[in-house]
Parts: structure tokens; C-alpha cells; sequence
């Protein structure tokens, strides 16, 4: 069969990715014919698309829904609603074409988005690398299908969920399908590189404990710099990022997958989520003489009582020595964000969290180190703060997480009930420093 994939459109303004999943994917069904198309990469997605599946003339459109909105309150972006013209778009150039959808977004919100848009015949549910090659084998028999949710008549159901993906048998991800690789080269991550799945962490905030499994699965180091050196010898990739929750996790296999790249001497330079707990002197000499150049950390919050109230497992102490080791580390660059008004915050939790960022960020600004932020947390299903915000009347166990506007989805941040009065001047402070970054992009661009 003639599979075309998908990666579903994010409006324009994001930075391109890699498409890693829907390689997976396609490499596990290597059997059937394939085509690839970002529409992300596209000028004219839509009207590309069309013509794409006109011209092509595949039997099965496979589309991946990565993200349902920025998470960005200030810069609001809601991706989804951008899908229902996508799944309209592909019915109407070929009405009869089997249209299969998945993917991270979708997988947190599966039942309603197939309960709104049956323009969609099958949604695969988390991974895909066994369901969707046992689909295309069983399109009449969905049942027999892991992971799947299908209809029957008016009927949506749902086979269940199925076993985790066994990573060690999976083959590195295709690459050839890409019309060209190096638009994702774009020196800010958009070429990945995932070395294991799973989290055992439980962030009050996240849910991707649900959707890779809390068991961490790696992959053999030595297939990992298989496809690095894959990248840099077949496609002429110089920098990368390993895509992972947390890369430094466990501390072996980082070893190993870094003494890898060393004895091979491969010239490349790659970016890494870490945990703060990992950073000390003797992990970033392992992994910068391996090539890192930058190391992101998700510390989330500064005072204790915050860090406690995200589950976070670290103190303030912890943050402050790691943000300072890594500054100070020759060659290095490092990023950081901290959430605003978090469950367990304080009102001096919240001044100490100011304090120690515009005494600490500037100076690393200036020396030209990384940068760091502030956000609010996205409130999202099957997580903690969910349950926080039902209690503090945010929301009641009836609001809808995937609204469908999105003037909705901008009452979906949590803001503590204690610390509302601190909202207005937060939210002015952070519209103001995204507009000192945006003046600072456009002077380098006309530079």
C-alpha cells in the first residue's frame, strides 16, 4: 500500500522538528510504500497536501498530531484547531482514503477528538510502532488491532491499551523519506536523536509518565551512535539534540552512548534535557569532550515550598549550584524556566524566585551562557495540578481540557487562588521581556 505521512500544521511560527515519530512509524512499516510531508515545512501546507494526495494517490493518510497548543500564555498558539481543516482537506481530495491519526496530542485527548471528528477512520493510542503496522494488515479486523480506537457503525471503541514498545528491537528511524533533512538543521534542536522512552518521575504538572509508561526503555548505545553517525556521514548533520524527557538519566548509558561518539571520533555538536540532580563536574566533562554545547534543565520553580509542591524531588540549594556549575563551565550554554503561581508557592517564595532571577539571569545573558524564562503551567488530564485546580475551583471535573476556542484554553493556566494578585504584574512582566527578546532576534536578523 501507499502510505502518505503526515505531520499536522502548527500555524507558521514554530520552530521546524523533525518529524522522529512518524519515522519510527514508517520504519516499522517498511513493508509498504511511503511518502513524507511536513506541513510545517511548507509555504502553502494546505494547498501542498492537496496536491500531494492528488498526485500521490495514497490508500492511507497517517497523520501525526505532536502538540495541541504552545503552552505559552502570553504567546497563546492553539494547534488544534487547525486540525479539523486538515482532516476536512484530506476526505476532500480523496474521499475514500483510509485516514489514520496519532501522535502525543492526540493521544491525551483520543476519545474526544475521535468522538468530534469522524472524518477520522482510526486513532492509534501513545506508540505506534506495533499498532499501525498490525492496522495496515487488519484494516477490515480492527479489533485485532493494540492500541486502536475504531468505529463500528455510530459506535466509538477501543481495543485497549497494549504492551510498551521493546526499543531494543526497534531498527534506527528511516531518514530517506525526508525531501531534505538539512531544513531542520536549524542550530535550536530541530534534528532529534531519542535514546530511551519512559519516565519515572512524577511532576505534578505532566502527564508523560502516562504516555511513554513510568519504565525507562533505552536503546543500545551502540545503535544510538549507529544513527548519529548516520546523520553526520549519509546526510552531513553537524549538531543535533537528543530528544529525550531527560537524557541524563540513567548515568551509564549517557557514559556509554558519550564514550561511543569519542572513540569513534565523530564531529558533532548536541543539546540535552538533564536532571539538575546529574549535574556535577565529572558528567559535563563526559559529555562536552562528546561534543555538548548546551544542556537544558527543567528546575520549574526556586523556593523549596514550590519545588515541593511540583514534586520536583530537588531543593533550592540543588538549583542554584547546578544553574552556577553549568554558567560556569567553559564552552557551555544552559536554559531554565520557572513557573509562576505553582501549587505550594509562597508569597516570599514567589520574591525570593524574582530575587535570585534578575541577580543570576542577566549576568548570564551578558556573557552570552543561555537564557532562561518564565511560564505558567498549562493545566493538562491525568496530572496532579488537574486535581489541584478542581480543589481550588479553577475548574470543576466537568471542564473541558481540549475547549473549542481558544479564548477557553486561556483559563486553562493555573494560578494559585492566594497568589491571583500577583497575576496582573506577572503576566506584564513576562509580555515585557518577550518583547525585549523579539527586538533583540530583530536586530540580529538585520545585522
Amino acid at each position: 500500500m501507499r502510505i502518505l505521512y503526515v505531520q499536522q500544521y502548527l500555524g507558521g511560527d514554530e520552530l521546524l522538528v523533525m518529524p522522529i515519530g512518524l519515522l519510527y512509524i514508517a520504519t516499522a512499516a517498511s513493508s509498504h510504500e511511503a511518502k513524507l510531508f511536513d506541513m510545517n515545512a511548507s509555504k502553502n501546507p494546505y494547498e501542498e497536501l492537496s496536491e500531494i494526495i492528488q498526485e500521490y494517490d495514497p490508500h492511507v493518510v497517517a497523520l501525526s498530531l505532536r502538540n495541541i497548543d504552545s503552552q505559552q500564555r502570553t504567546n497563546l498558539k492553539y494547534y488544534y484547531l487547525d486540525l479539523p481543516k486538515t482532516l476536512q482537506l484530506v476526505k476532500t481530495a480523496k474521499s475514500e482514503v483510509t485516514l489514520v491519526v496519532g501522535g502525543a496530542g492526540f493521544s491525551m485527548f483520543a476519545e474526544t477528538i475521535m468522538q468530534r471528528h469522524r472524518e477520522i477512520d482510526f486513532g492509534v493510542y501513545l506508540e505506534g510502532e506495533v499498532a499501525f503496522p498490525a492496522l495496515l494488515e487488519n484494516l477490515q479486523h480492527p479489533h485485532k488491532v493494540p492500541s486502536l480506537y475504531y468505529r463500528e457503525g455510530e459506535e466509538l471503541k477501543f481495543t485497549g491499551r497494549g504492551p510498551l514498545v521493546d526499543l531494543e528491537k526497534l531498527p534506527i528511524p528511516r531518514k530517506d523519506i525526508i525531501p531534505d533533512i538539512k531544513i531542520y538543521e536549524t542550530g535550536k534542536g530541530g534534528i532529534g536523536v531519542h535514546t530511551k522512552r519512559g519516565c519515572p518521575c512524577r511532576c505534578s504538572y505532566c502527564n508523560y509518565y502516562l504516555l511513554n509508561g513510568m519504565k525507562v526503555r533505552m536503546r543500545d548505545p551502540i545503535r544510538i551512535v549507529d544513527e548519529i553517525e548516520e546523520l553526520v556521514n549519509v546526510y552531513g548533520i553537524k549538531e543535533f539534540m537528543f530528544a529525550d524527557g531527560i537524557f541524563s538519566n540513567p548515568l551509564w548509558h549517557v557514559t556509554k552512548i558519550c564514550e561511543e561518539i569519542k572513540r569513534r571520533k565523530i564531529q558533532v555538536q548536541w543539546d540535552a534535557w538533564c536532571d539538575i540532580k546529574n549535574i556535577n563536574r565529572e558528567f559535563l566533562e563526559t559529555m562536552t569532550s562528546a561534543g555538548c554545547r548546551s544542556v537544558i534543565i527543567s528546575p520549574d520553580a526556586y523556593s523549596n515550598s514550590a519545588l515541593q509542591g511540583l514534586n520536583k524531588g530537588i531543593t533550592t540549594s540543588e538549583v542554584r549550584r547546578a544553574v552556577k556549575l553549568l554558567v560556569d563551565w567553559p564552552g557551555l550554554r544552559v536554559g531554565f524556566c520557572f513557573f509562576l503561581t505553582t501549587p505550594g508557592e509562597t508569597f516570599w517564595g514567589y520574591i525570593r524566585t524574582m530575587f535570585y532571577y534578575f541577580t543570576t539571569v542577566p549576568f548570564i545573558l551578558l556573557r552570552r551562557k543561555g537564557g532562561s524564562g518564565f511560564s505558567w503551567i498549562r493545566i493538562e488530564p491525568d496530572t496532579q495540578v488537574r486535581e489541584t485546580a478542581v480543589r481550588d475551583g479553577l475548574i470543576s471535573e466537568e471542564t473541558e481540557l481540549l475547549p473549542k476556542d481558544i479564548e477557553s484554553l486561556r483559563r486553562l493556566f493555573y494560578i494559585k487562588p492566594a497568589l491571583g494578585f500577583l497575576d496582573p504584574p506577572s503576566r506584564i512582566l513576562v509580555d515585557v521581556m518577550e518583547k525585549g527578546r523579539n527586538m533583540i532576534r530583530l536586530k540580529r536578523v538585520k545585522r
